[in-house]
């Protein structure tokens, strides 16, 4: 074992791919058109809770999922934006447009010639997606498996 330790690049790929099948939901969920792919802004500051009323209280919780959905679409958009730029439209044209794709509009969108070449593209990207994201939580190493 080297000074650092191997990974397991199928089992991240698997765990980043998973992470970016949700990019959609919490689009959804947060009220934001998927077209756009701006960091959101959160202030980061604590929020006390009071008494309310039970249509207070259901507003609250409402915002709080806005807000969790927000934060995390700002993560995911974030390792994005890390990606080298071939990568970062393959994962978006995949992941993050408003319908789903087929492997062949994929590939033409993201200039990646054929399916055969997008396929070695989206693992290689999905990769350089696991090592983006914040505090490696999508690397597996290989003694981890």
């Amino acid at each position: 074992m080297g000074l650092f330790p191997e990974i397991d690049e199928k089992a991240s790929c698997a765990k980043a791919r998973r992470e970016l099948k949700k990019y959609r939901h919490y689009a959804r969920m947060a009220g934001r058109p998927l077209a756009d792919l701006k960091s959101p802004s959160v202030d980061g500051m604590p929020k006390a809770k009071s008494f309310q009323n039970g249509v207070e209280a259901s507003l609250v919780e409402r915002l709080d999922k806005v807000m969790d959905a927000e934060a995390h679409l700002g993560v995911i958009d974030n390792a994005l934006a890390l990606c080298k730029y071939q990568s970062r439209w393959v994962l978006y044209f995949s992941y993050c447009t408003p319908e789903d794709l087929a492997l062949w509009q994929v590939a033409e969108r993201a200039g990646a010639g054929n399916v055969g070449t997008l396929k070695r593209q989206k693992a290689a990207a999905l990769l350089e997606f696991a090592e983006a994201y914040p505090n490696h939580e999508l690397i597996v190493l290989k003694d981890e498996t």
